[in-house]
């Protein structure tokens, strides 16, 4: 199975970004791009980054035989309700959201029904900023995707969607939606929700005078993830809850391990967590 026509379902960051790698890697299919504003469609048009691109949904994957929602999570439901009855049988659907086990679980009985198949996809990239214009055209080379195939996932879908990211040089890992999301609460989720408790705690009498005078390079640099969309966010903590709460709740500990050994002065167990944590973030990020 190889794919001749691409339709990306939202031409934002990620989206946009998605098929300017495609160009630039010279994919020699068509790619056709969906986005709600016809400003978004003028774009990436202009930009040579699609083949074409249209605000009417059924129009763009009427002749694709893979479709990739580029949206929030909770979007993507009802987005294919939308474009199943305009789909070719044997339709490969997949998606770039962040969390997987309740996407899977919704989504594949639906595709199955219209005789398409679902497999979810999690390109472990992207950036603060947002829209087309956001673009990075190699946002996704050198970097892990995961797939998650359900239990009644065909092989031939898997392998052809596992090339295709293989195309643009990713590496690509197979797992459950359920490790899946389990892990990505703890080394994704739980990354962007401390920076907005950090900002939050910064902040918590206001963002003017010293405040904002003292809040410098150190600063900006561990809260730039808050800079993210609230609406993604929102998307990815809701249908993620139990993992993210499980994780906010080891944060929550090991806090408090550290104010419980201030409380002692024992501030040589203070040096060793921090050299501790030193060495592991060194081993986590080789």
């Amino acid at each position: 199975m190889k794919f001749e026509e691409i339709c990306i379902v939202g031409l934002g960051l990620m989206g946009t970004s998605l098929a300017a790698g495609l160009k630039r890697k010279g994919f020699s299919g068509k790619i056709v791009g969906y986005a709600r504003r016809q400003e978004a469609c003028d774009y990436v048009l202009e930009k040579g980054y699609v083949d074409s691109a249209s605000t009417d949904l059924a129009h763009c994957v009427e002749n694709a035989d893979l479709i990739i929602l580029a949206t929030n999570v909770l979007a993507m439901e009802p987005l294919v309700n939308k474009l199943l009855p305009h789909t070719l049988a044997g339709t490969v659907i997949t998606d770039l959201g962040s969390t997987k086990e309740e996407l899977v679980k919704s989504l594949s009985p639906l595709v199955h029904e219209a005789g398409c198949i679902f497999i979810g996809s999690h390109p472990l990239c992207g950036s603060e900023k947002q829209g087309p214009e956001a673009c990075i055209e190699d946002l996704y080379e050198d970097r892990v995707v995961v797939v998650t195939p359900s239990d009644t996932t065909e092989t031939d879908a898997l392998d052809a969607l596992g090339a295709f990211w293989s195309f643009l040089d990713t590496e690509v890992i197979v797992t459950s939606p359920r490790e899946h999301d389990n892990l990505l609460a703890r080394t994704s989720h739980l990354t962007h929700l401390m920076a907005s408790i950090l900002v939050g705690t910064v902040a918590r009498e206001g963002t003017r005078g010293l405040v904002k005078d003292l809040s410098s390079t150190g600063f900006a640099k561990t809260t730039c993830l808050a800079d993210g969309s609230p609406d993604m966010w929102h998307d990815i903590v809701k249908s993620n809850a139990i993992p993210v709460r499980q994780e906010l709740t080891a944060l929550k500990l090991e806090i408090e391990k550290l104010i419980a050994d201030i409380d002692k002065n024992d501030f040589e167990a203070v040096r060793n967590y921090l050299e501790q944590t030193m060495l592991q973030r060194r081993e986590l990020i080789d």
